[in-house]
């Protein structure tokens, strides 16, 4: 029961069924459709046209149960549509010019397949889309389509892929297999289960578009090597995966951003920018972190929520940053950008500086609203913090140096919790000198020394604080009024 039909130009399909095998051909310059009915095939289906020419059997009720093959008689095809409500598995060396377009109860592949165009997969009843094979070329944005819990999305490239609007009912996989990138120009991406996108030693991936919706766990991956960047966007909240390795720059907007717990963490030899919406947080304390380049958080709109970062490097804070709940930084060092606007944060605010690295954040537009805990060790752990109105100290532990200034019309207090007792110094006890009615205590502007005024033994005492270990004070000498020809110091009160 074969069917063998050939048409001089166009011919257009109706009804039909075929106990074995169906054999069509166009043989110059006509296109094979199929809008005059269903087409029920037991055996193999084959359809031929001529260079440049199109294939459409795109009835919504085809049965195509044995194999099915799209040929050009020379050159290469132009569009090629198919509808099957069964399974269908491409042939190997399918080659279109233009578009393709399957929709199938499940499709797979038997070879390699290239398409010049945009290529669109729909799997219907919960089936998958199995396209693996390394050697597949899409030149145009490839879309995908499925259901259900089953309805796992499997597509390889092996140059650049563009993945256009797609939603898939679980799992999504995508892989650019050499010297290609994986890029999201062309539609949204809805997937309701785990995405993963893996392309080749330093090539980059990015899934951007506004739209995109990442439901179960996202992974970015290099076959072998390294990333180059990485840019992703997603409308619901997004957790960085554990060992996401960065060498270029690392862009990430979403409804929340967070990291899965691991040994690894994350690293970004380049810049790595995280956004969030109004009120949203950023929690990134996995102390394994390296971010080697400049970091910044915004808030789309509004302020940002909580805010937690930990860095095995040292972390420069932006300039004009407004946190709207605590600010957590653990970092190998702590400082902040040169600008006019400085670090508003309404919560609490906690900075430790790991590996005897300092803490210096003496931007006179800060404001710490909420209270600010320091932690610094070794004898070059100083911290430094500047508020542009009043400032209260948490629970501290300095290592070296503390300086706290409150610039304008601002007290300095301490109510958030205990500072580290360092060392008392008394007057004329282990050489100390000069303090008999110690009236007030400035600190010169290197930071290195403490300058006491005595009223009555009309006297100035200098202090070395760089020698002493937890920010300690040492003696170094005293300035009396009529010794040594100093001058000017009679019932010395204020320093300037």
């Amino acid at each position: 029961g074969d069917a063998s039909i050939t048409d001089a130009n166009a011919i257009d399909l109706g009804t039909s069924t075929v106990g074995n095998d169906l054999v069509v051909v166009a043989t110059a310059g006509g296109d094979i459709t199929n809008t005059g009915g269903s087409l029920t095939v037991t055996g193999d289906s084959s359809f031929t046209v001529d260079d440049g020419q199109s294939i459409s059997v795109d009835d919504a009720a085809n049965e195509f149960t044995g194999a099915v093959a799209f040929a050009a008689s020379t050159g290469q095809l132009n569009n090629v549509t198919v509808v099957d409500t069964t399974a269908l598995e491409l042939q190997a060396g399918l080659d279109v010019g233009g578009a393709l377009s399957v929709t199938a109860a499940g499709i797979s592949q038997a070879g390699a397949i290239d398409v010049t165009g945009a290529s669109s997969f729909t799997a219907t009843d919960d089936a998958a889309i199995d396209l693996t094979n390394a050697a597949n070329d899409f030149g145009g944005a490839v879309s995908v389509s499925t259901t259900g819990a089953t309805g796992d999305a499997s597509i390889t490239d092996a140059n650049t892929i563009d993945l256009g609007t797609s939603t898939v009912g679980n799992d999504l996989a995508v892989v650019a297999t050499t010297g290609g990138d994986i890029t999201n120009t062309a539609g949204s991406l809805t997937v309701t289960g785990d995405s993963s996108f893996t392309v080749d030693n330093g090539q980059s991936i990015s899934v951007d578009d506004a739209a995109n919706e990442f439901t179960g766990a996202v992974t970015f991956a290099a076959s072998a090597g390294q990333l180059n960047n990485v840019t992703v966007v997603d409308t619901t909240a997004l957790e960085l995966q554990d060992g996401l390795n960065v060498g270029g720059a690392l862009d990430v907007t979403a409804a929340g951003i967070s990291q899965a717990a691991g040994a690894s963490g994350v690293a970004v030899t380049g810049s790595a920018d995280f956004t969030v919406g109004d009120g949203e947080s950023i929690i990134l304390g996995n102390t394994n972190n390296t971010l080697a380049g400049a970091v910044t958080f915004t808030a789309s709109t509004g302020l940002l929520g909580d805010v937690t970062v930990a860095d095995t490097t040292a972390l420069e804070l932006q300039d004009d940053r407004d946190v709207g709940g605590s600010l957590v930084v653990t970092a190998a060092g702590i400082s902040q950008a040169a600008g006019l606007n400085g670090i508003a944060v309404t919560g609490t605010s906690d900075f430790t500086a790991t590996g005897d690295t300092a803490i210096d954040l003496t931007n006179s537009a800060n404001d710490f609203t909420g209270s600010v805990l320091l932690s610094t060790t070794g004898t070059t752990g100083d911290a430094s913090v500047t508020d542009a109105n009043e400032i209260d100290l948490g629970t501290s532990t300095v290592g070296n140096n503390l300086v706290v200034e409150a610039v304008t019309a601002g007290d300095i207090t301490n109510t958030g919790g205990s500072l580290t007792f360092a060392n008392v110094l008394f007057n004329s006890d282990g050489g100390v000198l000069g303090l008999g009615g110690a009236d007030d205590v400035t600190v010169s502007p290197d930071g290195k020394h403490v300058y006491v005024s005595a009223e009555r033994d009309n006297a100035i005492t200098v202090f070395d604080r760089s020698a002493g270990a937890m920010g300690t004070l040492q003696f170094v000498e005293v300035q009396k009024e009529g010794v040594g020809g100093v001058k000017g110091l009679l019932e010395a009160s204020s320093l300037q």
